[in-house]
């Protein structure tokens, strides 16, 4: 009797138990459900090495300002000069040039003695330079300029000088195997009769005119020219007047 009375209040107390174990903690159907924190998960995606990345890095500057920057900070490219010289001397003679390539390059050198203008304003080239070819065989170059108009006489005369013997000196000694002689003459003012009954006025006319062949260039010390008289060396084609009488009374005076 005990016993089944025993088994009777287990089975009893299990069925209780079975009844009331969900009651308490089932949540109704429409319950919100509990959030769930959210992955952190990275969304960058690895960039290739040299591939430019697609976030734009934080920067205190402007865009503008940034390329403005860069900009100033940039060196300024070197500023090619061309080496254009004034006092550039001509290309002489080479052994075995044409008569045509030597007259050119004569040509050159004559332009490069006697470029510019005078203290007047005036172009230092009146005619030429030329080239000819000599009656005897060889070339013959002829060239006019002008003069500056000095004070004196003898200034005059003396920048002449200097202004000839420079010429030749850099015709005689540039190679050209063909040049026979060369003629300078310079233009300055002089009285010129302008009218029959003796009426003068002064004109721009030839008041000195040099000659200097080759064989007589050819015993020049150049080195020396400061030195050396060339009156006493070229050939004096023409001198005016006036000047020879000056000049002879100051050497005179002397």
């Amino acid at each position: 009797m005990n016993s089944l009375y025993r088994a009777g209040l287990l089975l009893g107390a299990g069925a209780l138990i079975g009844c009331t174990g969900s009651s308490d903690t089932d949540l109704p159907d429409d319950a919100p459900a509990a959030a769930q924190p959210a992955a952190s998960t990275s969304t960058a995606v690895p960039t290739a090495p040299g591939t430019p990345s697609s976030e734009t890095p934080a920067t205190d500057v402007e865009p503008s300002e940034t390329v403005e920057a860069t900009a100033t900070a940039m060196p300024e490219p070197a500023k090619v000069t061309a080496a254009v010289s004034g006092d550039a001397s001509p290309t002489a003679c080479a052994p075995g040039d044409s008569i045509d390539v030597q007259k050119t390059k004569m040509l050159d050198i004559l332009t490069a003695q006697f470029s510019g203008m005078t203290a007047e304003g005036r172009p230092r080239l009146q005619f030429g330079p030329d080239s000819r070819d000599h009656r005897q065989g060889g070339i013959w170059m002829v060239l006019e300029f002008n003069g500056d108009e000095l004070e004196t006489v003898p200034l005059r005369k003396a920048a002449l000088d200097r202004q000839m013997r420079d010429a030749y000196e850099a015709l005689f000694t540039a190679g050209c195997e063909d040049l026979a002689q060369a003629d300078l003459a310079s233009y300055q003012n002089a009285l010129v009769k302008v009218s029959t009954m003796g009426e003068t006025k002064p004109l721009p006319s030839i008041v000195f005119k040099t000659r200097l062949k080759r064989d007589i260039a050819d015993t020049v010390v150049w080195a020396d020219k400061e030195s050396l008289d060339f009156d006493e060396i070229w050939d004096v084609l023409l001198l005016n007047p006036r000047w020879r009488d000056e000049l002879r009374e100051l050497e005179g005076g002397n």
